[in-house]
């Protein structure tokens, strides 16, 4: 549900500018660095809106992809996890049939010291 808000966000704002910019199609003055341009209010309207999505999108496909390496070394590193587990299993196994085999040289020496 969490993932949804922010394009439920933009959806709305996307809304509420295209009614503000279909309501106010009269001509407005912009001026830049001492440049003046005259256009509809929805022209800039709309030329802000998307100007702000484009720094929105590209940090939220960063945080996605970000996520994305996150959960791949996490799926790593519990592999990793696994398999040490496994050696570590596998070593203490061998460890025994070590102390079993020195077990029984050691109770056949002794058997044969008896006879």
């Amino acid at each position: 549900m969490q993932q949804y808000g922010p394009i439920a966000l933009s959806a709305i704002a996307f809304l509420l500018f295209g009614v503000i910019a279909l309501q106010n199609s009269t001509p407005a003055n912009f001026t830049l660095f001492g440049a003046t341009s005259s256009a509809p209010l929805a022209c800039f309207l709309s030329g802000t809106f998307i100007l702000g999505l484009i720094p929105g999108i590209s940090f939220m496909l960063f945080r996605q992809k970000k996520k994305a390496i996150s959960k791949e070394k996490e799926l790593e590193w519990e592999k990793d996890k696994q398999k040490l587990a496994k050696e570590i299993e596998s070593d203490k196994v061998k460890q025994l049939q070590a102390k079993i085999e020195t077990l029984e040289t050691a109770l056949k020496s002794a058997l044969a010291k008896r006879k």
